[in-house]
Formats: structure tokens, C-alpha cells, sequence
């Protein structure tokens, strides 16, 4: 039973990281993707 606790305490402590993990690389996907479009329109009126 002990195990058991254990396990669970370390994947309570390991879900909020993964889950922030994931939000942080979709926010920095967002802005890759924002400033490569951004670059993308600059070089088009530049052109």
C-alpha cells in the first residue's frame, strides 16, 4: 500500500508540470508562428 502512495504522490507532483510543459510549448508555438508570419508580410511589402 505504501508503493501505491508513493507512486501516486510522484504522479500528483509530475501531472501539473507535464500540463504546464504543454501549455508553455503551445504558447511558444503561437509566437514561432506569429513572428514567422509577421517576417513572412514584412518581406512581402518589402518585395
Amino acid at each position: 500500500m505504501e508503493t501505491v502512495g508513493r507512486l501516486v504522490s510522484k504522479w500528483e507532483a509530475i501531472v501539473p508540470a507535464v500540463i504546464d510543459w504543454v501549455a508553455t510549448s503551445k504558447r511558444m508555438a503561437l509566437l514561432v508562428g506569429s513572428a514567422i508570419a509577421w517576417n513572412t508580410s514584412l518581406l512581402k511589402s518589402i518585395v
